[in-house]
């Protein structure tokens, strides 16, 4: 485990903001004349980075990229094994709520950027995050990548989605953003100008299990986590947490979940996410007794009802992120299903927990 200084965040967190870079077709040497610093140490930066220097890189890959999304896409880009030892305690959670106790307790093992804390109220939980560094001029994006990494590493840990009630931020909307990507990418409401960078989310969702299949995945670093973090390098640690150990129909699941955030999800595009075949695909399916078609509408099924129960989403905008082309095919689809239109099942859960 890295102990760094008490302005410092550990080296493996720089990944999400080089790997966001390097996506939008930037190159390490370009970056490291920028930003004063050698080639090499991004290659393998050092185990504690300064804060400010972190900033200042921030800056410098925004300035490269013109991104008005910057931090929403570092977000994304986040993996446990950028978070050190908080990766590791995340991976032994049970449910979502385990996993948010440990990002309480380990959160400044891996960044001193700010502080979290967790309010009830009334049935929902309020994630809110201190930001350490609000005045400064990057502030907006360090803001977006902390809540959307989270949320990112919530997903990761669920295997699906997260609806969510609301997000805020303090800051003002970029001119060069629309509510709509932001509410695309959050599944909720997002609100600008607040007094607090904010999820709030169903506390039911909390209850969530992380899914055996995921936290299988993990399992082979657990020994290592309890006895040899510190003599492992953070290239180990990446290869540990990268073994292909999940099984073929959770995998699938996994990437329709992905390319459903992305667009619409294709056996081709799902096929080759995986490195295999539609026809080797298609057959190992069959041979599961199931079928790609089978798995999308159970995926479907499952998202739909979660945003209708957790998140402000309207109808509309969830008939979109479920890749139907209309909302009356969505309706229809949704009343095949559970036997009442989507307006209808949203009333009836709403009184139910009323």
């Amino acid at each position: 485990m890295n102990v760094h200084p008490s302005a410092g965040i550990v080296g493996e967190y720089l990944q999400p903001l080089l790997h966001t870079y390097l996506l939008q077709g930037g190159s390490l040497s370009t970056l490291a004349q920028h930003a004063g610093v050698s080639e090499a140490w991004l290659y393998q930066p050092p185990n504690t980075v300064n804060v400010d220097q972190y900033l200042a890189l921030m800056s410098v890959v925004e300035s490269l990229t013109c991104d008005p999304y910057l931090g929403l896409q570092i977000g994304t880009n986040m993996r446990l094994q950028n978070f050190d030892f908080l990766g590791y305690a995340l991976a032994n959670a049970s449910t979502l709520g385990e996993g948010l106790e440990q990002v309480l307790a380990f959160e400044s093992l891996v960044h001193n950027l700010g502080t979290s804390e967790v309010k009830k109220e009334s049935g929902n939980i309020h994630f809110i995050w201190h930001s350490q560094y609000q005045a400064h001029p990057i502030s907006r994006h360090l803001s977006e990548s902390v809540l959307g990494g989270l949320i990112h590493l919530a997903r990761q840990l669920a295997g699906k989605s997260i609806p969510t009630l609301e997000f805020t931020f303090i800051h003002q909307q970029y001119a060069k953003t629309t509510i709509k990507e932001y509410q695309r990418f959050c599944q909720g409401q997002c609100h600008f100008n607040s007094n607090q960078n904010s999820i709030l989310l169903a506390e039911e969702v909390l209850a969530w299990p992380i899914p055996q299949s995921i936290r299988q995945a993990l399992s082979s670093i657990q020994p290592i986590a309890d006895n040899q973090l510190d003599t492992l390098t953070p290239l180990k640690k990446k290869q540990l947490l990268q073994r292909p150990t999940q099984h073929f129909i959770d995998q699938l699941q996994q990437q329709i979940h992905l390319e459903l955030m992305r667009g619409t999800p294709t056996l081709a595009k799902i096929a080759d996410n995986l490195g295999q075949t539609p026809r080797t695909i298609q057959r190992r399916l069959t041979e599961a007794g199931s079928g790609f078609q089978i798995e999308l509408d159970n995926i479907r099924s499952q998202l739909a009802e979660d945003y209708l129960r957790y998140s402000t989403m309207s109808i509309l905008d969830i008939s979109a992120q479920l890749s139907f082309k209309e909302q009356s095919s969505f309706n229809h689809f949704f009343k095949s299903r559970f036997d009442v239109t989507p307006l209808q099942y949203r009333k009836q859960k709403k009184i139910t927990h009323a």
